[in-house]
């Protein structure tokens, strides 16, 4: 039993022990509890994602209509709910740009 509860190192993401039991992944950043890989993966994914956007006006564009047309595509579902389509896409561009603007925080 006790070797079931050596530490084998520690955590790079969270600095917490990384036990025998719990295994270890390996990343760039040195090894993790496989929980705090997948969080750096996905953290890591959002800021080059982030970055990309703010520098790319084209996929800024191509990402706002994506997300715009997503709103329109729903209010076309339930039409009597709603206004005129120029009403419709200028809620959506509006809050699609809101959307971008806080995920690059």
């Amino acid at each position: 039993m006790k070797d079931k509860n050596r530490v084998i190192s520690t955590c790079a993401h969270c600095e917490d022990p990384i036990y025998k039991f719990q295994g270890a992944q390996s990343t760039p950043k040195g090894p993790m509890h496989h929980s705090c890989a997948s969080l750096t993966d996905v953290s890591d994914a959002v800021g080059v994602l982030s970055a990309a956007l703010k520098e790319d006006e084209g996929l800024w564009e191509s990402y706002k209509a994506n997300i715009a047309m997503s709103f329109v595509d729903e209010c076309a579902r339930f039409p009597a709910k709603y206004k005129s389509k120029a009403a419709i896409h200028g809620i959506a561009n509006t809050a699609a740009e809101n959307f971008l603007i806080l995920l690059t925080r």
